[in-house]
């Protein structure tokens, strides 16, 4: 099949989140498939290319060839020519209605030229592509329409809708309390949608996840799928050699040694997090003390919230033997806590998909999650009588379902048989993003009515 793959991110070209690494990942994974994939984004003042690939009438498209099967496509005009994606100095451009109403009209107008089996729209930034093409070009290319963050839905004044080249008649049946909001536009006008695993996709059908918007997933509920992202195994998997459990525990004194804390054989949990309340940040504060009233040690990597740096550092304070605390970034650290931890800290309040997870399983670090979004469907609690399940999950969003969880982990670190078996599991996991390109294939072959 013949794809493009619309973002206003893309990994390595420019990247603010997690969006960035998941289309430029699922865009290789479909060229290694044998289809014909195309990514486009706008060519921000950044990004050098390397030549230009189409002239249309109002910008210019560019290229870089990436591999066999796969080409970048940017679209280039002055209004993108900044230093920033979507703002500087912590504020969005004034402008971004038009900049990305534009580049919505630039993927579409290209989708048409290239003649493209499937449209892929990622999250609000490109999703006006999907009702330009709906007014203008009688619904085609077929649109997959993919919410990656459905809390950034990009709302704007109904006025705006005259610089869009479509009239406000044609805004209004989609407009949500009297405003332009893109992500109802993608959700209403999209062929299909998807989210980011399957529980997140029944998730935001609730009043609870939905983001205000959950009356309208559940109206297209038969044409909503959720599909897990995967990770780049060849970036994550270690080497650990023939013997995984003599590597594992090099891992661990190394991370021990490496951060200053004692070269002993008790459970060392780790947690690399953005500090904020939808991680869960709250409920792991609302029993670290008897957490750490245990024989543990504690490691933590993250920035976030100011208020949680301030309590973080007191804990560093009061437990200096049992934790370390770094309130910082540093890709070097959050892959030796992946890899040298014995348990990985995921106690989100909601979790689209959640990529810390599948990292840990595959060094044979077990998961320690609240039961939510992708959380959820990649791991199973265990259970020491039967043996089934990979990690350790906990459903109520409370400090004590927390602390029962780490509780029952430390007791099966005591079970060297039963722990084995856990590490062995994780290691074994399969999260390539070949398993996930399927799942996309299956999509594109139903919009495009390919068997």
């Amino acid at each position: 099949m013949k794809l493009l793959l619309a973002a206003s991110e893309l990994y390595p070209f420019a990247k603010v989140g997690g969006l960035a690494d998941a289309v430029a990942s699922l865009a290789d994974a479909l060229a290694e498939r044998g289809h014909e994939v195309y990514t486009i984004l706008p060519e921000y003042g950044f990004i050098n290319t390397e030549g230009v690939f189409w002239k249309m009438e109002n910008f210019t498209i560019t290229s870089i060839e990436k591999r066999e099967n796969l080409l970048h496509l940017f679209v280039k005009h002055p209004i993108f020519e900044r230093k920033g994606i979507y703002g500087e100095d912590g504020k969005d451009y004034p402008d971004n209605f038009e900049r990305f109403t534009f580049f919505s009209r630039a993927v579409v107008e290209t989708a048409i030229k290239l003649d493209v089996d499937v449209l892929h729209l990622n999250d609000w930034h490109t999703a006006f592509a999907s009702l330009y093409r709906k007014v203008k070009f009688m619904g085609k290319p077929p649109v997959l329409y993919t919410i990656h963050n459905l809390a950034y839905q990009g709302w704007y004044e109904p006025s705006m809708a005259s610089k869009t080249g479509l009239e406000q008649k044609d805004f209004e049946p989609y407009l949500e309390k009297g405003m332009i909001n893109f992500m109802k536009i993608g959700i209403l006008t999209a062929d299909l949608i998807n989210t980011v695993s399957p529980t997140y996709a029944k998730e935001i059908q609730t009043p609870e996840y939905g983001e205000g918007l959950h009356e309208y997933l559940r109206s297209r509920k038969e044409d909503l799928y959720g599909i897990l992202n995967g990770i780049d195994m060849d970036v994550w998997k270690p080497d650990f050699g023939n013997d995984p459990f003599k590597g594992k525990k090099e891992a661990k004194e190394k991370l021990q040694m490496e951060l200053n804390l004692e070269k002993r054989d008790v459970p060392l949990f780790g947690i690399v997090s953005r500090l904020a309340e939808q991680k869960g940040i709250d409920i792991l504060l609302g029993c670290i003390k008897r957490f750490l009233s245990m024989d543990v040690q504690f490691v933590l990597l993250g920035t976030g919230d100011p208020k949680y740096h301030q309590e973080f550092e007191k804990i560093g304070k009061e437990f200096p033997r049992k934790t370390s605390i770094n309130l910082r970034f540093d890709a070097e650290l959050a892959l030796d806590i992946y890899r040298g931890s014995d348990f990985f800290l995921m106690p989100s309040r909601f979790e689209p998909c959640g990529l810390g997870q599948m990292i840990a399983l595959v060094n044979g670090t077990i998961p320690v999650v609240r039961k939510t979004g992708g959380l959820a469907d990649t791991v199973m609690d265990f259970n020491p009588e039967t043996g089934e399940g990979n990690g350790f999950v906990f459903e109520e969003y409370t400090p004590e379902a927390l602390l029962k969880a780490i509780k029952r982990a430390v007791d099966v670190f005591q079970d060297k048989e039963n722990l084995k078996k856990l590490v062995e599991r994780g290691l074994t996991s399969d999260f390539s993003w070949n398993v996930s390109a399927g799942r996309y294939e299956e999509l594109y072959r139903k919009l495009s009515g390919t068997s």
